[in-house]
């Protein structure tokens, strides 16, 4: 079986069943990095002004793995804050 690593700044919600597919089709050994932990948690929205929180699972159905961010400022508003 062939192996893949996929790595991704934060879990996203279109690429979850992409990620799920892949695992259930067993014809790839599939295991997703994240460099941040943003969206894997519900969080307050200051704009919405509510806690968000996502309706399908992000996490389940799939290897994965967070790796330590050791950015000093991490984020997705400029490269070196995903590394």
């Amino acid at each position: 079986m062939k192996r893949l690593a996929i790595v991704v700044t934060h879990p996203i919600q279109y690429y979850a069943p992409v990620f799920q597919a892949l695992t259930a089709s067993k014809q790839v050994e599939l295991k997703v990095f994240y460099t941040w932990g943003e969206g894997s948690v519900k969080k307050f929205d200051p704009d919405f002004k509510k806690v968000i929180e996502w309706d399908i699972p992000l996490l389940e159905g799939y290897a994965y793995e967070f790796l330590t961010n050791k950015s000093s400022d991490p984020g997705t508003h400029h490269f070196r804050g995903i590394i």
